[in-house]
């Protein structure tokens, strides 16, 4: 069932994001097109009831992923970086030129058949086979202070389970700490269980440049796009952010 035909907009972005029911109420997409610096996406937007810019889908089955629109009419999911290089080397799967007619959008794919879908568009975003929340990057550092912890979906095989935890902490000084833990529990044709956990820290330095966060710390460096999906209005803490591929919630 396309979850446009499921309820109005704003009633599904309700039942999308559950919990996060302070989403809808403050996210709005920018009016300005950004500064459109190299190598750093555009903001998320509406132009003409067009998308443009960077934009978080999730769907009822709680998909996560980035598509980014571009001016020219082209859209790409979950592109490693912004620029030319980078956006050509997205899977032709999962790369393609967009349009609207109507109340219908048409993604023709450059890897595989082209896909029609109802669309829909209020000031945060708008419904194409899921929820597109239009993102910005951080006003200032001060937004990430905090303790956040992310995690992925448990992988399952059979009886067999492994989960990843990642917890990080930003202090206002410039440093952080890094915690993953990893659980795993085992079953085997026998009938014997295996449960199983490790863990680790590392410490280093954080810097937020635009839309762009770089931790520094004994393993390496690792930069990329980071933006906010959901804060407090009253005291502007971030409750959740994405970054590299993962969503973090708020623990303090």
């Amino acid at each position: 069932m396309s979850l446009t035909s499921m309820a109005h907009p704003g009633l599904l972005r309700w039942r999308v994001w559950g919990c996060l029911t302070l989403l809808l109420g403050l996210l709005a997409c920018s009016a300005e097109a950004g500064s459109g610096a190299p190598g750093a996406p555009l903001p998320g937007r509406l132009v003409g009831g067009k998308p443009q810019g960077l934009f978080f889908f999730m769907d009822v089955f709680n998909r996560q992923d980035v598509y980014y629109f571009t001016p020219d009419g082209r859209v790409y999911r979950n592109p490693a970086s912004f620029t030319a290089a980078s956006l050509a080397a997205v899977d032709p799967q999962w790369r393609g030129a967009f349009a609207i007619n109507g109340a219908q959008m048409t993604v023709k794919w450059d890897g595989r058949a082209p896909q029609t879908r109802n669309y829909r568009f209020d000031p945060t975003g708008f419904e194409w086979d899921g929820s597109f929340i239009c993102v910005g990057p951080f006003a200032s550092a001060q937004q990430l202070n905090g303790s956040f912890e992310g995690h992925n979906d448990a992988i399952a095989t059979d009886a067999n389970t492994l989960s990843l935890y990642r917890t990080l902490h930003f202090l206002p000084n410039g440093t952080f700490t890094r915690d993953l833990y990893a659980a795993a529990h085992l079953e085997t044709n026998g009938g014997k269980t295996t449960d199983a956990a490790s863990a680790s820290n590392q410490t280093g330095h954080w810097t937020l440049n635009g839309w762009y966060l770089t931790l520094t710390d004994a393993q390496g460096t690792t930069r990329g796009v980071a933006f906010r999906t959901d804060w407090d209005e009253k005291t502007d803490k971030t409750l959740r952010f994405r970054f590299n591929g993962t969503s973090y919630k708020a623990t303090d």
